[in-house]
């Protein structure tokens, strides 16, 4: 085996360092995109879904708008539509409402205490949990109570960008609670929608739970929508449009892709911004292989005239790199983690990234390393002329 470490010593130290920084940086961007991407196109579905739904059979209902919290919908006609479908164990509304607290945007969410409780898992830091009647009465949760500086007992003043009057809302409680309602004041739902501007037979969402047993096909059915749309559902959500008296339903795969496309930013758009970049990685990497051969090609050259074979020379240099590529792992995940950390993305109050899936930084990490080793091979050790 002495002649792997010839190979080694073949190959400058500043080539091992250029190459794993170079492929830490380019997994670190195309993390950090991926991250983003990911991050804004669920967030409309963590909003919408409860956090205690895994394993249940759920559909939100939702009007056809730019977000959940511009969303109206008519209870009387949801019910009707729901009547046909046997299996619905519950429906439960929401008003979601965007709003201004001390120039900050961030959305108010309306509804009862048993629907708090069914919805996601919470607890009462301090103060008193959430009541159904107290009209002019708001909780927050720990961390954005801390941010605003409130604290229980304390007033806030909330600002509709839907009605002309600002409304003085009292902290009644701090909660431990769950993403999204984290980031959101929580209010009775009959004063949401006041600060919504809307009737007490309409809301944002619907959220039908459904038997285990009951197919969400008769569902869509009854909001007139076709066989062959049902198949384009993930997390069956429904849109609907009002023209007139007639309901015409649109399908899509998931609620951000809805709204995404109705605010103009097409999922074709962030999916080519995200193949730039992975090509961009590609060709870095490739470059880099090559270079790894280029700037050693003296040394290489000559281990390959005392008798080693190109493709064993090559295949070392590549699985050296290899082994060290994977303690990178660690590192990329730093510093995607920071970088995301540095640019603090938020949507009205909604952090974008609360961290980076491991699993997914080391597949982009061996899809770098990979188009480096094929940079590596795609080099002749023995140079032109």
């Amino acid at each position: 085996m002495g002649w792997v470490l010839e190979i080694v010593r073949g190959v400058r130290l500043t080539t091992y360092i250029t190459v794993l920084l170079s492929i830490a940086l380019m997994s670190t961007l195309l993390v950090v995109n991926v991250s983003v991407l990911n991050a804004l196109y669920r967030l409309y579905d963590e909003i919408a879904f409860p956090r205690s739904g895994e394993g249940l059979n759920v559909i939100v209902v939702a009007g056809y708008s730019i977000a959940p919290f511009t969303s109206i919908i008519d209870a009387r006609t949801v019910e009707k539509r729901l009547s046909c479908v046997e299996g619905v164990e519950r429906v439960i509304y929401e008003v979601l409402s965007m709003v201004n607290v001390n120039g900050l945007s961030m959305v108010v969410r309306g509804l009862s205490k048993e629907d708090l409780k069914l919805l996601t898992n919470y607890s009462v830091v301090k103060g008193e949990d959430l009541s159904d009647d107290c009209m002019y009465c708001v909780w927050i949760g720990a961390e954005l109570a801390d941010r605003l500086g409130l604290d229980v007992g304390g007033y806030i003043v909330v600002y509709s960008l839907f009605t002309s009057s600002p409304y003085v809302l009292q902290v009644r409680g701090m909660l431990d609670i769950d993403a999204p309602y984290a980031y959101e004041l929580i209010v009775p739902i009959d004063l949401a929608r006041a600060i919504r501007g809307i009737g007490n037979s309409y809301a944002s969402i619907a959220v039908v739970f459904l038997s285990l047993g009951t197919d969400r096909s008769t569902v869509l059915r009854c909001f007139n929508i076709s066989g062959e749309e049902i198949g384009l559902f993930e997390r069956a959500l429904i849109a609907l449009k009002y023209i007139g008296r007639e309901d015409r339903p649109s399908v899509y795969r998931s609620a951000a892709e809805l709204y995404m496309a109705r605010l103009g930013l097409h999922r074709d758009v962030f999916l080519a911004v995200t193949i730039s970049i992975v090509v961009l990685t590609t060709v870095g990497c490739y470059i880099v292989g090559n270079m790894a051969v280029v700037i050693n090609r003296n040394n290489l050259y000559i281990l390959h005239m005392v008798g080693l074979p190109r493709h064993r020379i090559r295949m070392v240099l590549a699985l050296l790199i290899l082994i060290i590529a994977v303690f990178l792992l660690p590192i990329v995940v730093y510093l995607s983690e920071y970088l995301l950390h540095i640019v603090g993305l938020k949507v009205l109050g909604y952090p974008l990234i609360r961290g980076v899936d491991v699993s997914m930084s080391l597949l982009t990490l061996l899809f770098a390393y990979i188009f480096t080793a094929l940079g590596i091979f795609a080099v002749d050790i023995v140079g032109e002329g």
